[in-house]
């Protein structure tokens, strides 16, 4: 055997062993709570022309009356809101969609909540975690703008306790009377939601 046989041989075999020894390292599987990333920096309200729209971002589908459906709330200067689509966060996977709104002033809560989304899946899971919306808003002048934003459906369990107290966390019980704006003086209403945990 050669000198540089031998060299080789040497190489392969500690390139053999430090490979070795990574590979036998494995990552140990993370848990990630499915809330991360919820309650984020995003606009809630959005400004269409001359009206604005505002858009919740935490929705609990708990049953107890307090923020169980998503939807916009618009204010009396938006014409017409189509194409509300929600979207799976990352496959971007159509999980709802209703293609318009009818909004009759002054009181369009009720209108406006024939087309909300009930935070279930296609298979009528409760959905859990971030999604995406969009939807064209039309205000009464004819601007139309598309709006499009993310917003997390929290199903009351414990991974929900690191929401409670998040300053970020708006729901649509946190309305202005005249829809189409947010005021963080109301309450969330959620004492059912994060008392069961």
């Amino acid at each position: 055997m050669t000198k540089t046989t031998v060299l080789c041989y040497v190489l392969l075999g500690l390139i053999t062993f430090f490979y070795s020894g990574i590979s036998s390292i494995s990552a140990q599987p993370t848990t990630l709570n499915p809330y991360e990333g919820c309650c984020g920096l995003e606009p809630v309200v959005f400004t269409v022309g001359v009206g604005s729209v505002y858009v919740p971002n935490v929705i609990t589908p708990n049953d107890d009356g307090f923020n169980d459906i998503f939807c916009p709330f618009p204010n009396e200067k938006i014409a017409e809101v189509t194409g509300f689509q929600i979207l799976g966060a990352a496959s971007l996977e159509v999980i709802y969609q209703s293609q318009d709104f009818t909004i009759t002033y002054p009181s369009n809560e009720i209108e406006v909540r024939r087309s909300y989304w009930d935070c279930k899946t296609i298979d009528g899971q409760p959905h859990k975690g971030p999604f995406k919306y969009r939807m064209t808003v039309q205000d009464v002048t004819g601007v139309i703008t598309i709006i499009e934003g993310m917003a997390c459906s929290v199903v009351c369990d414990t991974d929900a306790m690191m929401l409670k107290d998040n300053p970020n966390c708006h729901y649509s019980s946190q309305r202005t009377i005249d829809s189409g704006n947010f005021d963080g003086s109301f309450p969330s209403d959620e004492k059912n939601c994060f008392s069961q945990n």
